[in-house]
């Protein structure tokens, strides 16, 4: 027989990170321009000048066209 001082709180649950698998079309080169794409982004909205924003609208095309090639 279990003693009724067990029952007392409710039992302990623990989480379990939950993460996604990494996607194999994200490569290294895709990581890098991502964080180049970002730290252009942070410049452009500290700065607000027209060819940051140009610049930063070019790198996120082409960021955007590489990640649509390497799912393919």
């Amino acid at each position: 027989m279990i003693p009724s001082s067990t029952y007392k709180h409710a039992p302990v649950i623990t989480k379990f990170s939950r993460r996604k698998p990494k996607s194999p079309s994200f490569t290294f080169t895709l990581r890098a321009f991502k964080s180049t794409v970002r730290l252009v982004e942070s410049v452009q909205k500290r700065i607000h000048f027209a060819l940051d924003w140009s610049y930063f609208k070019s790198l996120r095309n082409c960021y955007h066209n590489l990640v649509v090639t390497s799912k393919k």
